[in-house]
């Protein structure tokens, strides 16, 4: 109760008295599901126009107060070139966000009767379609979006980034998660040995240029859909300065994957989306064998660092195990493996 009436007095003060007198609902309530650990997210508003009222968990989950202003341009800028996204609404004052007791708040606009992209045949062309026009707006932005963006990193959410180290420490934590018998310890166990089988891979890989603005999180739970029909990309905090491969490879991977694990997986898909990217002039061929080798550079350490969560912290979130479904680093190997047989990649 202390929580609703903290929200509805900040709702009161920064955003007006209609969306402070409507009920403030949990998303989770409405059977919307999210994937985080950083924020809670809350309905608001009078009903006929809903908000999202997102607020960050801790203040080191927030970005530079700058971020937001440049967020809020881009998903305009979006809007603009017919990019399905959930505009940014802003305080009575007119800035992105509001900070208050050390609480970091923001409201976007809320997509009803919408559900995350679930994989289905029917839905892939029209993600592929919506994510690749996403890439080709951020290929346009002009120079200095990049340099504004690259101002504003993102904070840094996981003990260990650099790759060698850890690969080294999953290395060392997996004999540890295979003496847990119960489901933490198998689900950390599979992504530890996935990610240990990708070494190889990974020590290949050449530095990426960080040269393109990149959404970076482009997941299927990051994407809404009405039927077969993309009402909105969402989950822009992750932006930054990097290679646009990231992007490139977030695609391919949503093109073969279906929640729920292996067994639903579609690995011939993802080269839909490859000759989609090369039809549209945002891939050459050539840079095929880059995509999954970069997506699991980023998603190994997040992956270290839930494992230790399970492991070496006793951090039992329900959310890990929604985190390794996304991140999985064996649908990214088999991916990598289709590309090598389809493309004809050829690695040292």
């Amino acid at each position: 109760m202390k929580k609703l009436e903290f929200l509805r007095a900040c709702l009161a003060t920064h955003w007006g008295s209609e969306y402070a007198s409507h009920p403030i609902v949990p998303l989770r309530n409405l059977s919307a599901e999210t994937v985080t650990h950083t924020s809670e997210h809350w309905v608001v508003g009078p009903p006929a126009c809903q908000s999202l009222l997102k607020v960050a968990r801790k203040q080191e989950f927030a970005r530079d107060p700058k971020f937001y202003e440049w967020k809020r341009d881009l998903l305009d800028y979006c809007l603009e070139n017919a990019i399905p996204v959930a505009p940014v609404r802003s305080t009575l004052s007119g800035s992105p966000y509001a900070e208050v007791e050390g609480h970091f708040m923001e409201m976007t606009e809320f997509v009803p009767n919408a559900r995350p992209y679930s994989g289905l045949d029917q839905q892939v062309d029209a993600m592929i379609a919506a994510t690749l026009a996403l890439r080709a707006v951020l290929d346009a932005l002009p120079a200095s979006w990049l340099s504004d963006v690259r101002d504003c990193p993102l904070p840094k959410l996981v003990d260990e980034d650099r790759l060698e180290i850890v690969l080294e420490q999953a290395r060392e934590l997996l004999p540890l998660a295979r003496t847990r018998r119960d489901p933490w310890g198998r689900a950390a166990s599979r992504q530890l040995a996935a990610l240990c089988s990708a070494g190889p891979l990974l020590v290949n890989l050449p530095p990426m240029a960080q040269d393109s603005v990149v959404h970076g999180d482009l997941h299927g739970y990051n994407m809404l859909f009405r039927s077969s029909t993309v009402k909105a990309i969402l989950d822009f905090d992750n932006m930054h300065a990097g290679s646009r491969y990231l992007d490139l490879a977030w695609i391919a991977d949503m093109a073969a994957w279906q929640p729920g694990g292996e067994k639903n997986w579609k690995i011939h898909r993802a080269s839909r989306a490859i000759y989609a990217a090369v039809d549209h002039k945002l891939l050459r061929l050539s840079g095929v064998g880059y995509l999954m080798p970069c997506l699991i550079a980023y998603a190994a350490p997040i992956i270290l660092d839930i494992a230790k969560d399970i492991l070496h912290r006793g951090i039992f979130n329900p959310a890990w195990f929604r985190y390794f479904d996304i991140l999985d680093v064996d649908l990214k190997l088999r991916i990598d493996v289709n590309f090598q047989e389809h493309f004809g990649i050829i690695r040292p």
